[in-house]
């Protein structure tokens, strides 16, 4: 009995023991998926240029933290930022300091913000790989892990500098400790810890979200269940303790160094997210839905099947012609079903409506389908026989789909057919081999060559897309800029390329700034600062706005060319150029939201 003891996990309240050894191949299981996804993440940042507004920003406060020294107060282009929190910007700031400069010199290197975005979307797989093995078993961890990894919307985002994927992490840890605090019999006060650090940092990412979907999971849960346990109550409350904690000594500082102004920018971002008109879709009533079921892929045919599955396994149970499941893992499950339904609500609700605002609900979609698909395994049950014809038709639909892919993408991409088609016959071939896991009942193995297809198949579009992107980079950044007139301070020995680098994009700021870059409140041309004497302005413009200014263009053949501002300009017409770009700028007015 003794020896058993000693090879078992520390039991936690209502949930049966695992062995030390069962433990140990979870967390060997959860670090190799986990380095799996972080390559799959980080792949792109080797060719792919930073070419989002969002992930620009955070580059160049980034960068501007590490010049100055200045970790309290973010400052974009020499101006307080206080529209979002800093953490994304410190996380960026220290790999770009453990990095170092880039080939150029710059302090931030295009891959910094990427590095990030990857380290914590893998930090996620794994998250959900863990707490899914120790509270549904390994298969329902292993699915929930591999379903968010996969999925396309969490794909997308974690190969991005944004800071979506920071917000993402925090709120899945801050779920899942709310969900053991809420199923668990006697939560231990280290859950006051776990739930207040996520909740704190989550705080410090993006203000309100995270704290706005665990307060609500919660409220679900407790109006559930309609009892009141003071032991837990006083586990939040210290946890609420713990997030301020956190968070609250940079709103303190702020204030400190800023003022009331700053916090006034900052409720008012707050504000402006639920009563603002800008993100509202014509087709709003049912926007959220198609987004979050596109968001899902390829999962979702699985996870709308999982439900009434589940369903029907649950009423096996009652009338006991099933093994009913733990009562924690039992609870636990409906508590990440309600939470992702009340985070929905919650989105859906508010004005301001954005796919990317679906994100933070993939993780508690994820855990809740791990354990309905996990609980598929009895061979030649007729759950499991109608999970395995549909998982045939969807290896069909996918592989067809990526054989022809070829006939679908964009020419620039340069793929073949003799990428496709073998990539289309193994996506097959895997699917196949689940559809048969499946009647067998080794769910954890049907995950396994699911995994495998879709892992194969993002890891093909990373490398066509990143690399097709990389060869059109600099003609991309020509074609964005020659929409209108863009307005650069450069220096003489910095070679041309560097003017479409992202720390010089106009887009980073606000196009309302251009025009005072250029010009003094009473419309008279700004002078250039005579402590850099060595610096100049420059224009990037047509050829035809170059001739309006009056200068001479010696190959006619070029589109876009480079005109010096001096005090030989026709400002007049400048400021006609400019309140024509301002114009056509009007759109993107919300440019200063991430």
């Amino acid at each position: 009995m003794t020896e058993t003891v000693q090879t078992q996990a520390p039991t936690a309240s209502g949930l049966e023991p695992r062995p030390r050894a069962e433990v140990r191949l979870d967390l060997a299981t959860a670090v190799v998926t986990g380095l799996l996804f972080f390559a799959l993440y980080l792949l792109p940042s080797l060719w792919r240029p930073l070419t989002e507004t969002a992930e620009a920003r955070i580059a160049v406060v980034a960068e501007e933290m590490i010049a100055s020294g200045d970790w309290i107060l973010p400052m974009l282009n020499g101006k307080v930022r206080l529209e979002k929190p800093p953490l994304p910007y410190w996380l960026t700031a220290g790999v770009a300091m453990v990095l170092g400069p880039d080939a150029e010199g710059r302090l931030v290197s295009e891959q910094a913000p990427m590095a990030v975005s990857a380290g914590l979307a893998a930090f996620a797989v794994v998250l959900l790989v863990l707490f899914g093995s120790r509270v549904f078993g390994r298969a329902a961890g292993i699915w929930a892990g591999t379903i968010l990894g996969l999925s396309f919307l969490f794909h997308r985002c974690a190969q991005t500098g944004s800071g979506e994927i920071a917000l993402s992490f925090f709120t899945a840890a801050a779920l899942c400790a709310a969900g053991w605090l809420a199923c668990v019999r006697k939560p231990g006060w280290s859950t006051a810890l776990w739930l207040g650090l996520s909740l704190g940092l989550g705080i410090l990412v993006k203000g309100h979200i995270a704290l706005l979907l665990v307060l609500g999971a919660l409220l679900v849960h407790a109006l559930r269940v309609r009892r009141i346990n003071y032991r837990k109550l006083s586990v939040f409350f210290l946890a609420m303790l713990v997030a301020m904690a956190v968070a609250l000594p940079w709103f303190i500082l702020v204030r400190e160094r800023a003022g009331n102004e700053g916090l006034v920018v900052m409720s008012r971002e707050v504000a402006q997210a639920v009563g603002r008109t800008g993100h509202v879709q014509n087709d709003r009533a049912v926007f959220y839905f198609y987004q979050l079921a596109g968001a899902l892929l390829p999962w979702t045919p699985l996870l709308l099947l999982a439900w009434p599955l589940a369903a029907s396994h649950r009423r096996a149970e009652r009338k006991g012609y099933a093994d009913a499941p733990n009562p924690v893992s039992a609870a636990m499950g409906a508590f990440f079903l309600a939470s992702a339904v009340a985070g929905f609500a919650g989105f859906y609700a508010v004005s301001k409506q954005q796919a990317h605002y679906l994100l933070p609900l993939l993780a508690p979609l994820a855990l809740w389908g791990g354990w309905a698909l996990s609980r598929l395994y009895r061979p030649g049950g007729k759950p499991e026989e109608r999970m395995a014809w549909l998982h045939l038709l969807l290896g069909l639909l996918l592989g067809v789909g990526v054989a022809l892919a070829p006939r679908f993408a964009k020419p620039e991409w340069g793929l073949g057919y003799g990428l496709s088609v073998p990539l289309g016959a193994l996506t097959l071939l895997l699917y196949v081999v689940a559809s048969r896991q499946w009647v067998e009942g080794r769910c954890h193995t049907a995950c396994l060559c699911t995994g495998l297809a879709v892992y194969g198949i993002w890891v093909a579009v990373t490398v066509v897309t990143t690399l097709a992107e990389a060869q059109k980079r600099d003609m991309d950044w020509l074609r964005l800029q020659a929409q209108g007139a863009h307005v650069y301070t450069l220096h003489p020995k910095v070679p041309f390329p560097s003017v479409v680098y992202y720390f010089d994009r106009s887009k980073v700021g606000d196009h309302r700034d251009l025009k005072k870059e250029c010009f003094e409140p009473d419309g008279t041309p700004r002078l250039l600062d005579p402590e850099y004497p060595e610096r100049r302005r420059m224009l990037l413009c047509r050829t035809n706005v170059a001739q309006k200014l009056g200068q001479k263009v010696p190959d006619a053949r070029e589109r876009r060319v480079l005109v010096p501002l001096d005090a030989s300009t026709d400002w007049k017409v400048l400021r006609e150029i400019l309140d024509a770009r301002l114009a056509l700028a009007k759109d993107d007015e919300d440019d200063g939201d991430d």
